[in-house]
């Protein structure tokens, strides 16, 4: 299972924050813990982050790192982000 669960963080990086069960439907090995896992990931997919939280995070992101290559000696600032949809989540900057 390690080997595997290896390959398909290898091949799926994108997906880091997945979480993976290893489960039988034949033998119904762990197939007691399907059920709570969808529910966990349907209630992080539905989440909903508050601005200011966000907004704290960006600012302290874009504080932490080189600042974007200017357009025309401007400088990209973000003044506000906000998270303006669920499902999948959607933020505006």
């Amino acid at each position: 299972m390690d080997k595997f669960k290896k390959k398909i963080r290898d091949e799926f990086q994108f997906l880091s924050y997945a979480p993976i069960i290893f489960l039988s439907a034949a033998t119904k090995q762990k197939l007691s813990q399907l059920l709570p896992m969808i529910k966990t990931v349907a209630e992080n997919h539905a989440m909903r982050v508050q601005t200011s939280l966000l907004n704290e995070l960006i600012m302290d992101a874009a504080a932490m790192t080189t600042p974007p290559p200017s357009d025309k000696g401007k400088r990209l600032k973000i003044y506000y982000t906000a998270q303006v949809g669920v499902k999948p989540p959607v933020f505006l900057f």
